[in-house]
């Protein structure tokens, strides 16, 4: 191997090992405040640090060490898109001849809306810090969900518990 190959090599062996230490940031998860609206938030297993960090607009809402994890959960549960289809249905046209075909579509459509189901993930992470026992509960999305769960375990070293359908 020349000099220039073994370069390569050792420069791609160094990024591999280093980068067992970057942080994983999540952007699609979301958490609700005391009047129950969402809003989006970031989570990242951080790998020097050994902390999940909860970021909202950029700003830190959360650092949990890793030594301080309870436990770590996922659950999903399952719901009918009632409010959704009851939004189809009841959306008005503008007036004139296309009322004739948009309302009929709106009522088929809003009808089928709202016999389908839809799936929310959660993400549960208890811990203990200087003021006792604390909770966080993250609505994740559907993309990332499976990614949360295998970071968490690879990054905490922890077992995430699965919860039974809500």
């Amino acid at each position: 191997m020349t000099s220039r190959a073994a370069l390569v090599v050792g420069i791609a062996l160094g990024f591999t090992a280093s980068g067992a230490a970057q942080d994983i940031t999540f952007h699609k998860s979301t958490i609700s405040d005391a009047d129950g609206k969402e809003h989006k938030v970031d989570l990242t297993f951080e790998g020097n640090g050994k902390t999940i960090v909860l970021r909202q607009n950029k700003s830190a809402i959360a650092f949990v060490p890793y030594s301080a994890l309870d436990q770590l959960a996922y659950g999903y549960s399952k719901r009918y898109r009632v409010k959704e289809g009851v939004e189809v249905l009841t959306s008005g046209c503008g007036g004139g001849l296309a009322c004739f075909v948009e309302i009929p579509v709106n009522v088929a459509f809003g009808s089928a809306v709202m016999f389908t189901k839809t799936t929310s993930h959660w993400f549960y992470i208890d811990y203990t810090d200087v003021n006792g026992k604390r909770e966080v509960i993250l609505r994740l999305d559907k993309s990332e969900y499976q990614k949360v769960i295998d970071a968490a375990k690879a990054r905490t070293g922890k077992d995430v518990d699965l919860l039974p359908e809500q």
